[in-house]
């Protein structure tokens, strides 16, 4: 006869890893659409496919293209710190229409 107590450990152990679970918590992190992530970025469409030349980090579902902030905030930091050249030029480029 199985020991009832391990029974349950392996319940609990599959509860958290099952992928319902997962998809619970992908749900909660906010992942963002193109037209979302030039929202929160305050840029046009262009610059957004141009940071993604630059490596800008991407989920892919299907065909679809998500973008989570924290991978984002975290990415531009990085940029900013190793190459400031790098995105500056781009960002610039789509401010000056500000002036």
């Amino acid at each position: 006869m199985l020991n009832n107590t391990a029974h349950h450990d392996d319940m609990r152990n599959y509860q958290r890893t099952s992928p319902q679970r997962e998809v619970h918590t992908m749900k909660t992190e906010n992942l963002m659409t193109i037209p979302e992530l030039m929202e929160f970025l305050k840029v046009k469409r262009n610059t957004i496919y141009n940071l993604r030349k630059l490596g800008l980090p991407t989920v892919k579902i299907g065909r679809s293209v998500r973008f989570k902030a924290d991978s984002i905030l975290e990415w531009l930091n990085e940029m900013e710190h190793r190459n400031p050249e790098s995105v500056s030029p781009v960002l610039k480029m789509e401010s000056s229409h500000l002036l």
